[in-house]
């Protein structure tokens, strides 16, 4: 399986330090229902719109900005069909975000295609960035324009 998912598989990690190393301080808690890649951005949009008191309709541009495996994770999804889609789509995440301000089971049950969800994910890119992505995947960071880099707690290691 390690190798039907991975380019660097290392069968000696399954046994690394066993009975010493306890994984489950390594194991991050997602707060959002989507792709891990997405916490950071979202995390910060929530933030960001909280403290200036922003409406989803007064956001006219969102530039995530990104490591370079959410870019190859995240990319491909455009305009997602289904929810296991949008859960990959980083402007998707975001609109749930801007709308309900989670993007939890339900809202994407509920509202993975809503037309308002949708609009939003129309404002959203990403974007590569050198610092972030040499942080990754200690540190999970999401900036701002507003503010310097923001330590994302969904996966700080």
């Amino acid at each position: 399986m390690a190798a039907g998912m991975s380019r660097d598989a290392d069968p000696a990690k399954l046994t690394d330090r066993l009975g010493e190393r306890w994984a489950l301080v390594e194991t991050s808690f997602k707060y959002h229902a989507s792709c891990r890649h997405t916490h950071p951005a979202a995390d910060a949009l929530q933030v960001v719109m909280a403290q200036n008191e922003l409406e989803p309709e007064t956001i006219t541009h969102v530039t995530a900005y990104v490591h370079q495996a959410a870019m190859d994770v995240l990319g491909p999804v455009i305009d997602p069909r289904t929810v296991h889609q949008a859960k990959f789509s980083m402007g998707t995440v975001l609109g749930m975000i801007a709308m309900f301000g989670r993007a939890g089971m339900r809202e994407f049950a509920e509202h993975f295609n809503d037309p308002r969800v949708a609009a939003f994910r129309e404002k959203c890119v990403m974007a590569f960035d050198p610092e972030v992505d040499t942080a990754y995947p200690n540190v999970g960071l999401a900036r701002s324009p507003w503010k310097p880099p923001m330590a994302a707690s969904c996966w700080e290691g």
